[in-house]
């Protein structure tokens, strides 16, 4: 989740010893000057349930914000790519990455193990270097704050995969195909004509139901999508899921949500909060704050997503990329969960543990329990009904099925929050592309340009067309769990309890 560091130097000397949440952890942090025009950030990092193996790896993405003291304002840093390192403990690389479509500005770094293994990560004398000329800050500056945040990704590797999951028969809801109850194969060669089931699905467009003469939508995995099927693919950038990218491990926590608003302006904060306790949302106003830091956070709406993303300098998923990172390079199956198999186990009740409030540290007793889904009001924990601990199933020795794990290691995308996703459904889904830079208007909007519902004329997304929701959540019955159901595709996410998501990067190269 985010690990937070805030430091007060003089102009830009600062030693900082500050532990956050959620095994995640950023202490031991120092900014020195390294150069002219460059200073020196150096921290330890540790987190538990790491890995990488022959398939892919987990990372943390880290990113700094910075204050003046000139100015009451947050601005996001821009890192160098002269010089990092992390060597000490176990062996991990520092990896700024650049945004593949817009330029070379490197706005945070991964890091990750360097070889192959498995368990808890603890790195001592790490550091990356923060290039404060690039962000029109003097050496002399005085610097009042800064804050490094990091949050848990997973790296998705380049390669097939199969939208949708017809068994030649049946289908789940709506589900994506290139013919009725066939799954489509993606890869780097155009697969024409995906398409929904049903012009019963009102909520996608006639381009991709394929009627009023429209043929479908293309897609080359690494050329993007052709929208009419004339061989010109008009958004090469679309992230369709063949390419490399990360994603992150779990959904949006509420705690991560808070240090989002207490790094903007009052004015942008209040546009994006939501006052409500009710359905396990415990976010209160000014200075923000959570109850249960690592609960899923829910009453999020596209433009609290496409905010969120854009300030942590990452991107939303499209529910192509929903799918790969559910199933991965594994065929189809019809009705399956993100965990690979027909079956599913919710959360019950009585099963919150240990029976007190929830701060991080609870399970869920029954071991054979992957999911929360089916508007079940808990008994134990902090009661109600409502998302659970991001990741709760997860434990150290529970496989895929029991820990509601996708292929690729990534957490809850079936059940607990419905996952706010870019559609292919609407023209503005498939006019996406691009990544965030860190920076939101001032209405605390995302201002990206080529993402869904940008309105050019206000200078920022002010609505959710272009959006919808994949995975179903605590409240839906378990067939909307399944990773090809559509049900809520297309449909503007709005602010509402079930509602939430997850960020991504693209890999340098795409």
């Amino acid at each position: 989740m985010i690990a937070k560091i805030i430091v007060i130097p003089l102009f830009i000397f600062a030693v900082v010893d500050i532990a956050f949440s959620n095994n995640l952890s950023i202490t031991n942090v120092e900014l020195t000057h390294d150069a002219d025009g460059v200073a020196r950030v150096e921290f330890d990092i540790s987190w538990n349930n790491s890995w990488r193996g022959s398939i892919n790896y987990d990372a943390v993405w880290i990113f700094l914000k910075y204050k003046t003291s000139a100015e009451n304002n947050w601005y996001h840093g821009t890192m160098s790519t002269s010089d990092t390192s992390c060597s000490s403990g176990t062996t991990l690389t520092v990896d700024p990455s650049t945004l593949s479509d817009a330029g070379t500005t490197l706005l945070g770094a991964f890091v990750y193990r360097s070889e192959s293994g498995a368990g808890s990560v603890s790195s001592t004398d790490c550091y990356f270097l923060w290039d404060y000329t690039a962000d029109s800050v003097a050496s002399t500056t005085v610097i009042d704050e800064i804050e490094v945040f990091g949050t848990e990704m997973v790296f998705i590797p380049e390669g097939d995969y199969d939208l949708g999951d017809g068994d030649g028969s049946l289908e789940s809801s709506y589900a994506l195909h290139t013919t009725d109850n066939n799954y489509a194969s993606i890869s780097d060669a155009l697969e024409a004509d995906i398409k929904v089931d049903s012009i019963l699905n009102v909520n996608d467009d006639a381009v991709l139901k394929a009627i009023s003469g429209n043929t479908g939508v293309g897609i080359d995995g690494d050329a993007g999508l052709d929208t009419d099927n004339d061989g010109d693919f008009e958004t090469p950038y679309f992230p369709t899921g063949y390419p490399a990218f990360y994603v992150m491990k779990y959904e949006i926590t509420q705690g991560e949500y808070v240090d989002f608003l207490n790094n903007l302006t009052g004015t942008q904060a209040g546009n994006r909060w939501y006052d409500t306790t009710s359905n396990r949302y415990t976010v209160t106003e000014e200075p923000y704050e959570a109850g249960a830091v690592d609960r899923a956070m829910n009453y999020m709406s596209w433009m609290d997503l496409a905010a969120y993303c854009d300030w942590a300098a990452l991107r939303p998923i499209t529910e192509c990329e929903f799918e790969k990172i559910s199933r991965g390079p594994t065929t189809a199956n019809l009705y399956e969960y993100a965990w690979g198999t027909t079956s599913v186990n919710g959360a019950e009740a009585d099963e919150i543990y240990p029976d007190a409030a929830e701060d991080g540290d609870e399970t869920i007793s029954d071991l054979d329990a992957n999911a929360c889904y089916g508007d079940i009001t808990f008994t134990t924990g902090d009661g109600g009904t409502g998302p659970l601990r991001a990741g709760i199933f997860a434990e150290s020795n529970t496989k895929r099925r029991n820990s509601g794990a996708s292929y690729y290691g990534v957490m809850d995308l079936s059940g607990n929050m419905a996952e706010i996703c870019v559609t292919l459904g609407h023209s503005e889904g498939r006019d996406f592309y691009g990544t965030g830079d860190g920076v939101l208007h001032s209405t605390g909007n995302s201002d990206e340009a080529t993402w869904p519902d940008y309105n050019g004329k206000a200078g920022y997304i002010d609505d959710g067309d272009g959006s919808g929701k994949r995975g179903g959540n605590w409240y839906n019955n378990s067939s909307y769990l399944r990773v090809s159901d559509r049900s809520y595709m297309a449909t503007a996410a709005a602010n509402n309890a079930v509602t939430g998501g997850r960020c991504a990067r693209n890999v340098a190269g795409y």
